[in-house]
């Protein structure tokens, strides 16, 4: 279940809500991501990896290195991708992973 900042359930979630494959994929995704490649894809793609690369030189840029390289993958096919809080990440995978365990011990 999706939470809100408040710490509420989010009314967009559920059966007729936002999922993972309503969230801009599928065909009309799949065109747009066709669309982004034939025009700015590799120049950007390009550029945050150079960007990585030239700041993973020194100790400081490290972080910054990552968060280019981290860029640069998701310039590279960005519809239907989502960028997320990592606790909310934390919380999903960690909801998942009790799920699947659930269903293997058949509770």
């Amino acid at each position: 279940m999706a939470l809100r900042r408040g710490g509420g359930p989010c009314p967009r979630s559920g059966p007729q809500g936002l999922t993972a494959t309503t969230a801009a994929t599928g065909t009309i995704g799949f065109v747009f991501n066709l669309l982004w490649a034939a025009t700015f894809c590799i120049a950007l793609f390009l550029a945050y990896l150079l960007a990585g690369v030239l700041c993973c030189l020194t100790v400081i840029g490290i972080p910054f290195g990552l968060q280019g390289f981290k860029l640069a993958a998701i310039s590279l096919w960005p519809v239907g991708r989502r960028v997320v809080p990592v606790e909310a990440a934390r919380m999903v995978r960690d909801e998942r992973a009790a799920d699947l365990l659930a269903s293997y011990r058949g509770v």
